[in-house]
């Protein structure tokens, strides 16, 4: 990673540089801020509200009776699946991480929203090494390199452009998936 072998880092340094934003999101019993803060303790209120115009969820704090101060309930129980999604979006842009795993970061927002999301997190994360597992096509053209799996088999790789020049699962599922909007 970055030239150094992985085996030569400190575990704890490492795990710190890694942020994850999941389709299984956790969350905990408390404020919005709350959340957002475990990233990023020293985190001014003007960092937590920017990271949350970064993660499309300012629209939703200013709906919320007492906004970054709403209490959320176990797991953010008193959010919608997508609400979720972008909080913690929003707690990893506070994190700062060098590497980002997305794991379905978008699984529960409809297309627009989830295209709209993913450009803004390719905006804040811009020069951080990426890898995202997705299931839903949107937006891959903005990635440097695409590997197709199927049932564990890689059986693709490539940029989108080299992918879609190719009659194989990548453009099938690629054109199935965008003839739909």
């Amino acid at each position: 990673m970055g030239g150094i072998d992985i085996r030569q880092l400190d575990l704890d340094n490492l795990r710190r540089s890694i942020g994850l934003v999941s389709q299984n999101t956790s969350l905990f019993c408390g404020a919005i801020k709350e959340n957002l803060l475990m990233a990023q303790p020293s985190a001014s209120t003007s960092e937590l509200q920017a990271a949350c115009r970064y993660a499309a969820l300012e629209s939703t704090l200013s709906e919320l009776p007492e906004g970054l101060d709403t209490w959320i309930g176990e797991q953010g129980q008193r959010l919608s699946g997508g609400q979720r999604q972008r909080l913690s979006v929003a707690r990893t842009l506070l994190q700062k991480p060098t590497i980002l795993i997305l794991d379905e970061p978008t699984a529960q927002l409809d297309g627009p929203t989830a295209s709209a999301l993913l450009q803004q997190i390719f905006q804040a994360f811009e020069g951080t090494t990426t890898l995202h597992i997705t299931h839903r096509l949107v937006e891959m053209e903005n990635y440097d390199a695409i590997v197709v799996l199927d049932k564990g088999r890689m059986v693709q790789q490539g940029t989108h452009s080299d992918l879609m020049t190719h009659d194989g699962l990548y453009r099938r599922l690629w054109e199935a998936e965008h003839s739909m909007w």
